[in-house]
């Protein structure tokens, strides 16, 4: 009854984070139905001293069209048949024994070095880690910061306070001294999507449009090293330091060519905690 449990709860909590990641996903890729023109006029717009001019350019977002020409009828047939013959040819994976160690931690942390545009009030995670092996860990991880545009920047002048960022992703843990139960060593890769969310400071004219937020999506990656303080049966206590690279879309969620928001990387300080489910 107990394993049943454990292996019900570890599938539902896998899902819960796989819906997130999905969601912060989708936010990245999701195209707008209408085009523009360049962020950077559109933040310029949005600047008290433009008062009498804060209209930007607009058309409809042109559809995709398919690169590929519809299969015929027989190469439908010869697919599902390739398809059949590898269903009889697949072996059964090989599957894990016993219960696979499921943790879930909070986290949070401070990072340096986003130059002098975004200032940031707090940040945090919500993450499950699975041990693979004593030494290999996986972690699906989902959270937040919420941030202010620095006094006296661009940013400052196009937006108003606060920011926000989401993100969600998944990472590689490898300890090479996992038995140790007091600073337990370990290093750590990872990669995710994420997006920021801000409000214009004054609402900018886009056709019949008025905008007064937007959105941004892109992608998270990081590379670290941590250490357990305490690393027990039941208990994990840990604080890492990572160089994070963030980069972001060709467009915002409102149909603006991304010429204001570039590549940028941080050091981020993380103080985390976890438990054994």
């Amino acid at each position: 009854m107990n394993t049943l449990h454990r292996s019900f709860t570890t599938i539902i909590s896998f899902l819960l984070f796989t819906v997130l990641f999905g969601t912060v996903l989708t936010s990245c890729s999701t195209a707008p139905a209408k085009r523009r023109g360049s962020l950077s006029d559109a933040m310029d717009k949005a600047k008290d001293e433009n008062e009498d001019d804060r209209r930007v350019p607009t058309e409809p977002t042109k559809p995709r069209q398919p690169t590929w020409d519809e299969p015929s009828e027989y190469e439908k047939a010869r697919q599902r048949e390739r398809e059949r013959e590898r269903s009889r040819n697949n072996v059964p994976a090989p599957s894990f024994e016993g219960d696979l160690a499921i943790w879930a931690g909070i986290r949070g942390g401070s990072a340096t070095g986003e130059g002098s545009s975004i200032g940031t009030y707090s940040d945090g995670d919500l993450f499950l880690s699975m041990d693979l092996t004593p030494a290999i860990d996986v972690v699906v991880y989902a959270g937040y910061k919420g941030g202010y545009p620095t006094q006296g920047s661009s940013l400052a002048l196009s937006i108003k306070d606060p920011l926000f960022f989401l993100w969600a992703g998944i990472e590689g843990r490898f300890s090479p001294l996992p038995e140790l139960p007091f600073f337990s060593p370990y290093m750590f890769g990872g990669i995710g999507a994420q997006s920021i969310f801000w409000t214009f400071k004054n609402p900018i004219i886009s056709g019949s449009d008025t905008i007064s937020s937007d959105g941004l999506g892109g992608a998270i990656m990081n590379v670290g090293l941590g250490v357990y303080l305490l690393n027990f049966e039941r208990l994990r206590l840990g604080v890492n330091i990572s160089p994070e690279l963030y980069v972001f879309g060709l467009l915002t969620n409102q149909g603006f060519d991304n010429d204001f928001f570039g590549t940028y990387g941080t050091i981020k300080i993380t103080g985390e905690v976890s438990v054994l489910f």
